[in-house]
């Protein structure tokens, strides 16, 4: 039997063996969770204006198109849960015994297959190390932000008409910050309630990582449907970690980040001289690199966003390896206790210095807000992009 044919009876008898062991919950489809979740984009046309504001403009303004990003939803952040061990030929006899099943028949089974008995013995050490069980009640708590990953987020300067490194600009029609909730593509057939913290702003403005733990995904982003050409890249507290801190479109800090458009630049993420990837350990406050890109089109100086989302995985009733999407958190609710007075000021001076400025106090309806920056305490997430505010 050729390889291409041997796949079919190998998955069926992994399932088989899967259901041997007693650590497994055996749902045939059942998946190991993976250090990289795949990221999925729906490109979508924005037709509001501002005060509306959506999420993100296309590289041809004024038309606005914004981006749903679920660079989360679809499986874990380097998570793997405990492994059952190894299992040899004496093992998996036990195993099927136990459940009314020789190990002749087991035999029997893959031979019809056309599988050797080296080839079971081998499948049997594989099941083995599965995951094993459901993902029960986790206690673990969300980590604290110690900043908000602008360096430079304040004070408002009346005369210059910038905050920090955010700069405001009339040729520049939507908000520089997105607040947590704010309604994205209204009315349209892929409107959804905004995740993240997203900030414009020059593509020279620096990012921080808001808190110490491990990278668990770094994926570069070519330019598609959108301009991006940029990094994202998730901090979890830990390995294992149903935690994560999605920063979203961020440039080399060794790039040039000098013109209206720069050029594109994918030298890696670096810390201390060494190259980010997966495993590389991060402390809070260090400079990540600048905000990624945005097509500056109208010569307003607003040539660079980044977002920032705090989640967790939906793993309670999930099999293991898998999850059933994500919770988003607001990020002013998830402040150390040292600096949370000081970035919910500055983001409630961020809004109301923009309304001050523009003239339009219906930005940011504050007043229904749970935090300074968030319409809700929550948003859930499904794998394909959907949102639920949470508001209980």
């Amino acid at each position: 039997m050729n390889g291409k044919n041997k796949k079919t009876p190998y998955a069926i008898f992994l399932v088989v063996i899967c259901l041997l062991l007693a650590g497994c919950s055996g749902a045939p489809g059942s998946a190991v969770e993976s250090s990289a979740p795949v990221e999925s984009e729906n490109a979508a046309t924005d037709t509001t204006t501002a005060p509306t504001n959506a999420a993100t403009d296309t590289t041809t303004a004024p038309t606005n198109s914004a981006e749903k990003k679920d660079t989360k939803n679809s499986v874990g952040i380097g998570n793997a849960a405990p492994a059952g061990g190894s299992m040899n030929m004496e093992d998996m006899k036990k195993k099927g015994e136990s459940m009314g099943m020789s190990m002749e028949d087991m035999m029997k089974m893959g031979e019809s297959m056309g599988m050797s008995r080296e080839d079971m013995m081998n499948m049997g050490g594989s099941a083995g190390s599965m995951p094993s069980g459901h993902y029960g009640p986790s206690t673990e708590t969300a980590p604290k932000l110690q900043n908000l990953m602008m360096q430079n987020l304040g004070p408002w300067d009346s005369s210059s008409a910038t905050f920090g490194d955010l700069i405001f600009d009339a040729r520049y029609s939507k908000t520089v910050f997105d607040d947590f909730g704010m309604l994205h593509n209204p009315g349209a057939p892929n409107q959804y309630d905004n995740p993240t913290f997203e900030f414009k702003a020059p593509a020279d403005a620096v990012v921080l990582a808001p808190i110490s733990g491990v990278v668990t995904r770094i994926t570069w982003q070519p330019t598609t449907s959108y301009k991006q050409d940029d990094w994202d890249l998730i901090i979890a507290p830990s390995q294992g970690s149903k935690w994560g801190v999605n920063l979203d479109h961020v440039v080399s800090i060794d790039c040039d980040r000098s013109g209206v458009n720069p050029v594109t630049c994918d030298l890696p993420l670096t810390i201390n001289g060494k190259a980010i990837e997966e495993g590389t350990t991060i402390e809070a406050g260090q400079v990540l690199g600048y905000v990624g890109n945005w097509p500056d089109t109208t010569n307003s100086g607003i040539n660079g966003r980044t977002e920032l989302t705090l989640f967790e995985y939906i793993r309670e009733g999930a099999m293991p390896g898998q999850n059933k999407g994500v919770i988003n958190h607001c990020p002013t609710m998830h402040l150390d206790g040292s600096v949370e007075l000081i970035y919910k000021e500055k983001i409630q001076d961020l809004m109301d210095s923009y309304e001050t400025w523009s003239g339009d106090s219906s930005n940011y309806p504050q007043e229904q807000m749970v935090s300074p920056g968030c319409r809700y305490k929550a948003i859930k997430e499904t794998s394909n992009g959907v949102t639920e505010p949470i508001t209980g």
